[in-house]
């Protein structure tokens, strides 16, 4: 039995929420991912154009200090890889059966 608001495996809502979890949440998590890399990649180089004598110390300090430019660099290649090894959507072929779990344990 189920409780009352819960939805039986095999209804619309249910592949609905499968959807969700298989195909667009990892998008999302990509995009937003992709997307924070290239806002701190963008503010790496923009940043030396920007800065003036009233500009604020999160500029400044991106414009000025190389630690900080090396290391935003490197957050943003590291955030571009994640993004690619984690959370790619993955790709359905209908011409490849789904595997099999192995049947024996043997080799474990």
């Amino acid at each position: 039995m189920f409780h009352q608001g819960l939805t039986p495996p095999g209804s619309p809502k249910t592949e609905m929420l499968q959807r969700l979890m298989d195909y667009w949440f990892p998008r999302l998590l990509f995009v937003a991912s992709v997307g924070i890399a290239l806002t701190l990649a963008g503010a790496v180089l923009v940043s030396p154009l920007l800065v003036d004598e009233e500009s604020g110390m999160f500029w400044k300090l991106f414009a000025e200090d190389a630690v900080v430019r090396r290391i935003a660099l490197i957050s943003a290649a590291g955030l571009v890889v994640t993004a690619f090894l984690f959370f790619r959507a993955k790709a359905a072929d209908p011409t490849r059966p789904p595997r099999q779990p192995p049947r024996t344990m043997a080799g474990a």
